[in-house]
């Protein structure tokens, strides 16, 4: 089955959020409660990937409609060149904020609960 960038860059991603939050809480000095924020960032993780799959999608529906309004041709091209660049880095942005907040809220976590 093949998978799109959109969704093969948000689905792969899964792997960087437990990784930046053990890496994180073990940096903020959490030791051997290091590993109780390995699966909180995997739901946090499922998360982003799902609400982050739903906004690059109605982004992209919404862009789209108005560019199939474009009289075909050069134009038509012109129009769709902002979506082209919406669809590449997006979900990428999406992805690193995600993972940003995941390092930083795990820092805040073990310096302000634990």
């Amino acid at each position: 089955m093949a998978i799109n960038h959109a969704d093969g860059t948000m689905i792969f991603s899964i792997v960087f959020y437990p990784v930046a939050a053990a890496l994180a809480a073990a940096h903020a000095g959490a030791g051997r409660l290091t590993v109780l924020f390995v699966p909180a960032s995997l739901a946090f993780g499922a998360l982003v990937i799902y609400a982050g799959r739903k906004i690059v999608y109605w982004m992209m529906d919404f862009g789209m409609s108005r560019v199939s309004r474009t009289p075909r041709g050069w134009r038509q091209q012109i129009a769709a060149a902002p979506m082209m660049l919406l669809y590449v880095f997006l979900p990428i942005a999406i992805v690193w904020a995600g993972v940003g907040a995941t390092w930083f809220g795990t820092i805040w976590l073990v310096k302000h609960i634990l």
